[in-house]
């Protein structure tokens, strides 16, 4: 019996003209296998409680992304945060983590993209400690047309319009980086990938991050794609958002290539035009938060300023929050002294009380409204709650005991452009554990004490709710 798969139209199901593709760990190609292993032999440990790299080998601190005592360089790994995380590292046996592959395949004229997963754990009963073991699988065989992609083992149609393919890329994503096999892509030259260029990248002998749509939707339907891998400028295509439509400045290629520039940084140097790599990075974290695209700052002053006051640039959040409580209390945002305070901190946490003195009555009484009103989108499993912040009270609570600024929000929360959740562990309920930001029935920020990044398991659980959140206007 022959196997179901789409016609060229993308239309209707037809009897498949081939069935040789890989379905078992024996059939993926051994130089594939390869890839994958060195790859996951080289992505360090990170421990969010004492935000700390480690060797996955000896378990031993790195010093500059280099475990002296295994001879290990996690270097390029670190410093592009792909890494095994863990809570702490004492508990890594409890941990596992899983990292997607997709690899190409021309099969008689017909494109398969193969989704692989490897799974990490330490957990090992025939170890005393510790012991890193991976798995690999594959997850998915999709049949790849123009106008979508066909799973050829669940026998499901995924247009690239649909909502289907958009909850596919959501399921697929999951706080999970995906990897894309590149030795093998010239394949593609002779079919429908035949103007992407996508093959360019493989020179590079990089590891790329990428997302399903960006290997499948974005190259067959997107002249901008080629563009860019004619260019050079492989991590700018594969994280392209075609929605945003963003045109590209040619004067800035040589910037975009040296530093390899993800699409998300390039929007960041568009809005700011400040050419510095390290500056950027905190400015694009800050860049969607705070709507930064729509204000008329002058960023290469602000840049001056950091410098000039040897003011890390991650703290480039807490100088934008003081700008908000400068300009909600009434500040002339035109002077100077304002704009560029002789000391930042202080400054913040002055203007931060003052603020937080100034709107308290009000917004308490709207707060207590619009919390009943997202009791609805409570959360519960055997071991966490999430409820939203019902009073001003319990805000400025959480934001002592998180150690974060989440007391800034209540404005805007007490307006709801804006939703503040908490997530408490059941047997703990009264201490903080994570604190969620909410904004148009999506998840915008989720921090742990100290607005330490939240671990992966957390991420799944937001995630999971996240799905089913009722947006409250």
């Amino acid at each position: 019996m022959k196997q179901l798969c789409y016609n060229d139209e993308f239309s209707e199901l037809v009897e498949d003209v081939f069935s040789n593709y890989w379905k078992t760990y024996d059939d993926i190609p051994i130089e594939i296998i390869n890839f994958i292993q060195n790859n996951s032999e080289h992505l360090p440990i990170y421990s969010f409680d004492d935000t700390d790299y480690y060797c996955q080998k000896c378990f031993e601190p790195l010093e500059n992304g280099i475990c002296n005592s295994c001879s290990i360089n996690y270097k390029e790994k670190q410093d592009r945060e792909e890494s095994i995380f863990v809570q702490n590292i004492t508990d890594i046996i409890n941990d596992n983590e899983f990292f997607n592959y997709y690899c190409f395949d021309v099969v008689e004229d017909n494109v398969l993209l193969y989704k692989l997963k490897d799974y990490i754990y330490f957990d090992n009963p025939l170890m005393k400690k510790p012991f890193k073991t991976s798995k690999i699988t594959i997850e998915k065989v999709y049949l790849v047309k123009v106008d979508g992609i066909y799973d050829l083992i669940n026998k499901k149609i995924y247009n690239y319009n649909s909502e289907e393919f958009n909850d596919l890329l959501v399921n697929d994503t999951l706080g999970v980086y995906s990897y894309i096999y590149t030795e093998n892509l010239e394949k593609l030259k002779s079919t429908i990938y035949k103007y992407s260029n996508i093959w360019k990248c493989k020179d590079t002998k990089k590891t790329f991050i990428i997302e399903l749509d960006s290997i499948t939707k974005t190259p067959l339907n997107n002249n901008e794609f080629e563009f860019l891998m004619k260019n050079g400028l492989y991590t700018l295509a594969f994280s392209f958002i075609p929605e945003l439509k963003i045109k590209y400045k040619k004067e800035y290629l040589s910037f975009i290539k040296k530093y390899d520039l993800s699409f998300k940084i390039y929007h960041a140097l568009l809005i700011s035009d400040v050419f510095d790599y390290n500056f950027l990075k905190y400015f694009e974290m800050n860049m969607y938060r705070k709507n930064l695209e729509k204000r008329k700052y002058n960023y290469k002053k602000i840049k001056e300023y950091f410098d000039i006051n040897n003011i890390e640039y991650d703290h480039l959040s807490e100088y934008f929050d003081y700008l908000d409580f400068a300009k909600k209390l009434g500040y002339n945002m035109k002077d100077k002294k304002v704009i560029y305070p002789l000391n930042l901190k202080e400054e913040h946490d002055r203007l931060s009380k003052m603020y937080e003195v100034a709107s308290n009555k009000i917004n308490n009484k709207n707060i207590k409204k619009l919390s009943k009103r997202l009791d609805s989108n409570c959360y519960e499993d055997d071991k966490y709650i999430i409820y939203p912040a019902h009073s001003v009270e319990e805000i400025i609570d959480e934001s002592k005991m998180q150690n974060n600024c989440v007391k800034t929000y209540i404005e805007k929360y007490s307006n709801n452009e804006t939703q503040i959740y908490f997530m408490r562990k059941k047997d703990n309920i009264k201490k903080s554990f994570v604190t969620i930001e909410v904004v148009n029935g999506k998840v915008v920020q989720a921090k742990f004490k100290n607005n330490e990044s939240i671990s992966h398991d957390i991420e799944m659980i937001l995630k999971k709710w996240e799905q089913n959140i009722v947006i409250i206007n």
